[in-house]
C-alpha cells in the first residue's frame, strides 16, 4: 500500500524542523536525524513509517466498529467547540484519504 502522505509533501509543510537544540526532550532523540544551526531535524522515513502505521490502526479500529478519541496537543484543534465536531472534520479527512488510495 503506498503511503498515506509523501516524504516530499513532509518536506514541503516544514514538519522536518523540530525545536531549537537547547530545548528539547532528550526522550526524543531516536526521532532526530541530524542538528542544523541549533535546530533539530526530524527523521521524515521514521515520520512517514509511524504516520501510516498509525493511519491503519485507526482504519481498523472504526473498521470493526470503535471508536477513536483524539486529543489536540496544540491549539490548532481550538476552531472546533467541541468533541463531535473534532470528530466529523477527522471522520471527513479519513474518507478524503481512503478517496485517494482509491
Amino acid at each position: 500500500m503506498a503511503s498515506i502522505v509523501s516524504m516530499k509533501a513532509l518536506l514541503e509543510s516544514g514538519v522536518h524542523f523540530g525545536h531549537r537544540t537547547n530545548k528539547w526532550n532528550p526522550a526524543m532523540r531516536q526521532y532526530i536525524f541530524t542538528e542544523r544551526n541549533g535546530i533539530h531535524i526530524i527523521d521524515l522515513q521514521q515520520t512517514v513509517k509511524n504516520l501510516n502505521q498509525a493511519y491503519n490502526k485507526v482504519v481498523q479500529t472504526v473498521a470493526e466498529g470503535g471508536t477513536v478519541l483524539f486529543s489536540p496537543a496544540c491549539a490548532s484543534f481550538d476552531m472546533f467547540n467541541d468533541y463531535e465536531e473534532r470528530g466529523r472534520a477527522f471522520k471527513q479527512l479519513v474518507l478524503e484519504l481512503q478517496a485517494k488510495e482509491g
